[in-house]
């Protein structure tokens, strides 16, 4: 029997989840055969247990929505169903929402620039993504030793986490992930 003070799903939370497992649906993490909502989930999970509301949650749930599936029309229904916060908080944590991406390094430099204004919201979600992304490819080099592609992670993460973000917990994550790396990457 379940506590009747326990913590609930909320059904926009719920909708969210399935709204991200159909735009996601039959997409990959790249270089595997993972399904691209375990990166969702696992963003969304770092954003709630290091305090994140539920609009941050369903924000980190939905984050890669319109950089990888559909752009623009894709970010407008987020904010249609999920609200003004919610589509911002993605905005934020959008690199970009062209169909045709522009270079890596260029996006990625755009992006911390962009981070210095961001909300604290937007830094907890985009911290949360980072650490997710930085430890799947410190895993990945492991295995299959994709020195350039770890190099691009640890670029991308370092730089995020330098900035204003406060969540300890995050920080001190992406930072145990990057010194267990520091020697791979030259």
């Amino acid at each position: 029997m379940s506590d009747p003070e326990s913590p609930k799903v909320s059904e926009r939370l719920a909708d969210a989840f399935a709204y991200a497992t159909r735009l996601h649906d039959g997409q990959v993490r790249k270089g595997t055969d993972i399904p691209y909502l375990s990166h969702l989930m696992a963003v969304a999970a770092l954003v709630q247990e290091n305090g994140g509301d539920e609009e941050q949650v369903i924000a980190a749930l939905l984050h890669d929505g319109p950089e990888d599936q559909g752009g623009e029309p894709i970010l407008n229904e987020i904010q249609l169903r999920f609200g003004d916060r919610v589509a911002a908080i993605v905005a934020e944590c959008s690199d970009t929402f062209e169909e045709r991406k522009p270079p890596w390094l260029d996006r990625k430099r755009r992006y911390l620039e962009d981070l210095e204004t961001a909300s604290e919201a937007t830094l907890l979600v985009s911290a949360a993504d980072k650490v997710h992304n930085l430890g799947c490819i410190t895993r990945d080099f492991r295995t299959v030793g994709d020195r350039e592609r770890h190099a691009h992670a640890v670029i991308s993460v370092e730089g995020s986490t330098r900035l204003r973000v406060g969540h300890r917990s995050l920080r001190c994550m992406s930072a145990r992930i990057c010194a267990t790396s520091n020697g791979w990457v030259k």
